[in-house]
């Protein structure tokens, strides 16, 4: 329905209305009571408190490496802050207090997190934040999470890969996935 809706800290967003986000949602709902709505939130560096009172649906982003151009100019390793059980940890918190039914990755890492446009930026440059075995590494640690599904963030980035790069590595590993 919205994306990130209560995540202020990134992107050049308006600042979140909640009374206009409970509209949004109430008119949704009237719309099409058949289906849930779904919001989504940082996996990482958000509470998912604001969301878990307006949505019973949740899906979060999974990021492993990221390009901080906020505040230290450098790449960071979500790796060592956030293991496996801090999802899997906040879910269940969330789905035991009754605030939300359920919570899966709606966004995984599956493209690099540059100081640029991809396009501007070499295969060495882009290997910083996601390489082949990256992405090999990000399937494996959302599969460890326990969540029941992980959607992945960056298919057109692949196909950019393969094309212009002359990297087939990542539509074969996703092709693979489908396979299994």
């Amino acid at each position: 329905m919205e994306n990130e809706p209560f995540v202020g800290f990134f992107g050049e967003c308006p600042r979140l209305n909640r009374s206009f986000l409970e509209r949004e949602i109430a008119g949704v709902v009237v719309l099409d009571p058949a289906h849930p709505v779904l919001l989504t939130d940082s996996g990482e560096i958000s509470s998912w408190l604001g969301v878990s009172g307006v949505s019973e649906n949740l899906g979060i982003s999974m990021y492993r490496m990221i390009y901080d151009e906020s505040l230290t100019k450098l790449y960071i390793s979500y790796r060592l802050f956030f293991p496996q059980w801090y999802y899997r940890i906040k879910a269940n918190f969330y789905q035991k207090i009754g605030r939300l039914k359920t919570v899966f990755v709606s966004e995984l890492q599956a493209e690099p997190w540059g100081t640029k446009p991809l396009i501007e930026m070499s295969k060495e440059e882009q290997y910083v934040s996601f390489s082949p075995d990256q992405f090999r590494s990000n399937i494996a640690f959302a599969r460890s999470t326990g969540f029941d599904r992980f959607y992945l963030w960056g298919a057109e980035w692949w196909f950019y890969a393969r094309e212009k790069l002359g990297v087939p590595d990542f539509v074969d590993e996703a092709k693979s996935l489908w396979l299994r």
